[in-house]
C-alpha cells in the first residue's frame, strides 16, 4: 500500500515537472522579440527596388531624391505612399521564430532560389540584397528567407503587398492638375479662359447664357484626369492617329497637358479576320465586309496618351464622359426672341378686313350642284310625293 502510494506520488511530480517545463517554454517563445534585421541596410542608400514573381514577372522601382519612379515608363510617377511602406515594411523584417536552418528544406516552404513566390531585390550603397517569400503558414505571416542564408523565419508580410503589374505602382494621379493654376481648357469645339470672374467660353454672344455648373464640372473633369490600368504596348485595335477628344489644359506652372483620346475597340468594332488561303464559300471565313459598328454601340472605356508621357493609359467611361461629350451646346442656353409689342400707330395703321361673312343660304345657293345629281334626287323624292297626295285625298 504504501508503495502504490509513493508510486502514484512519483508520478505526480514527474507530470508537475512536464507541465512546468511547458508552460516556462510556451513563455519564453511567447515573450521572444526578435532584434537582428532580416537583411540589414541603409535606407537612405537605397536607390532601387525589383520585385518578381514565380511566372518571371518584374517590376522596378526607382528612387532618386526621395522621390520614386517607373524605368519601364522611363520615368513615370510611382505611387509614393506604397513605394515608401514598401520600403519600410522591407526594413522592418526581423529574424523572428527560427522555421528551418537547412538549405534543403527552403524549397518545402517556397523560399528556394528557383521556387518562390515573391522575391524583393534591393540595390544599395553595400550592393545588392534579396529577399524570398514562399508560403504563408496563417493569416498576415509568410515564410522568408535571406538570398544569402539557409535559415527560413515567418514575419508579417503577404504577397499582395508586394504587386508586380505595372499599373499596381503607377501613380494614378500624375495628371492632376490644381485648378488655381489653370489658365485654359481647350477640348472639342470649347474653349474655356479663365479671368478673375472664373472660367468663361471664348466667343459666348450676347444671345447665350452660360450654364456655370456645366463649365465647373468640364473644368473639374480636366484637371483630375485619372486612369485605371497602364501598359507599355499599344492597345490592340486602337486608333490614336484619329482621336475621339484631345484635352490641352493650359497653367501658370509650366505642367501643361495635352491628351488624346481614343475608344477601346468593342466586339462590333473589332476588325474581322482575314480569310483563309482556299476557303469554302458560305464557311465564314470569306466574309471579307467592312467593319460595320453598331449605331448605339458605345465603348466602355477609352484609352489615352499624354504629350511627354511614355505609356498608353486606360480610363472607363463613367470616369471621363464630361470630357469624351463636351460640346459648346451643352455649355449654354440660347436666349428666347423677346416678340416687341405692337405699338398704337402699328395698330391704326394696320389694314381692316372689309369681308362680311355670307349667310348660310347665301352660301348654299353658290354650291353648284351638278344636273345629274338633281335628277337623281327628283327621282328618289317623286314616290314620296305621289304617296302624300294620295293621303291628301
Amino acid at each position: 500500500m504504501n508503495k502504490t502510494i509513493l508510486l502514484l506520488g512519483g508520478l505526480l511530480l514527474v507530470q508537475g515537472g512536464i507541465a512546468t517545463g511547458l508552460y516556462v517554454n510556451q513563455q519564453g517563445t511567447y515573450k521572444f522579440e526578435a532584434s537582428e534585421p532580416l537583411v540589414a541596410f541603409d535606407q537612405s542608400a537605397m536607390t532601387e527596388v525589383t520585385i518578381s514573381d514565380a511566372d518571371d514577372n518584374t517590376i522596378t522601382l526607382a528612387r532618386k531624391d526621395d522621390t520614386w519612379s517607373l524605368p519601364a515608363l522611363e520615368g513615370f510617377p510611382a505611387n509614393q505612399n506604397k513605394a515608401n511602406r514598401l520600403l519600410s515594411s522591407i526594413a522592418g523584417f526581423k529574424r523572428g521564430v527560427l522555421v528551418s536552418d537547412q538549405r534543403a528544406s527552403a524549397e518545402r516552404f517556397g523560399v528556394g532560389d528557383n521556387g518562390f513566390e515573391r522575391k524583393i531585390s534591393l540595390t544599395t550603397s553595400d550592393g545588392p540584397k534579396s529577399i524570398l517569400f514562399g508560403e504563408s503558414p496563417s493569416f498576415k505571416y509568410i515564410y522568408a528567407r535571406n538570398a544569402d542564408d539557409a535559415s527560413v523565419y515567418t514575419v508579417t508580410f503577404s504577397a499582395i503587398d508586394a504587386p508586380v503589374e505595372l499599373a499596381a505602382w503607377a501613380d494614378n494621379k500624375a495628371f492632376e492638375i490644381s485648378q488655381d493654376t489653370i489658365t485654359q481648357v481647350k477640348i472639342n469645339d470649347v474653349v474655356l479662359r479663365k479671368s478673375d470672374d472664373g472660367f468663361s467660353i471664348v466667343g459666348i454672344s450676347s444671345a447665350e447664357t452660360p450654364k456655370d455648373e456645366a463649365i465647373s464640372a468640364l473644368v473639374k473633369a480636366a484637371s483630375t484626369l485619372s486612369f485605371d490600368t497602364v501598359q507599355v504596348e499599344a492597345p490592340e485595335d486602337v486608333d490614336f492617329a484619329q482621336p475621339i477628344a484631345v484635352l490641352a489644359v493650359d497653367n501658370n506652372a509650366g505642367t501643361n497637358l495635352v491628351v488624346k483620346f481614343a475608344p477601346e475597340a468593342t466586339q462590333e468594332t473589332k476588325p474581322k479576320p482575314t480569310p483563309e488561303p482556299n476557303s469554302e464559300p458560305g464557311d465564314g471565313s470569306d466574309d471579307t465586309s467592312p467593319d460595320e459598328p453598331a449605331s448605339d454601340a458605345m465603348p466602355n472605356a477609352y484609352w489615352f496618351t499624354a504629350e511627354g508621357r511614355t505609356g498608353f493609359f486606360r480610363i472607363g467611361r463613367y470616369r471621363v464622359a464630361d470630357l469624351i461629350d463636351a460640346k459648346r451646346s451643352n455649355l449654354v442656353e440660347i436666349k428666347a426672341k423677346e416678340e416687341p409689342e405692337p405699338s398704337i400707330e402699328d395698330l391704326d395703321a394696320k389694314p381692316q378686313d372689309d369681308t362680311v361673312e355670307a349667310k348660310p343660304e347665301e352660301a348654299a345657293a353658290d354650291i353648284d350642284i351638278p344636273e345629274d345629281a338633281s335628277r337623281d334626287k327628283a327621282s328618289r323624292d317623286e314616290p314620296l310625293l305621289d304617296k302624300a297626295r294620295t293621303n291628301g285625298q
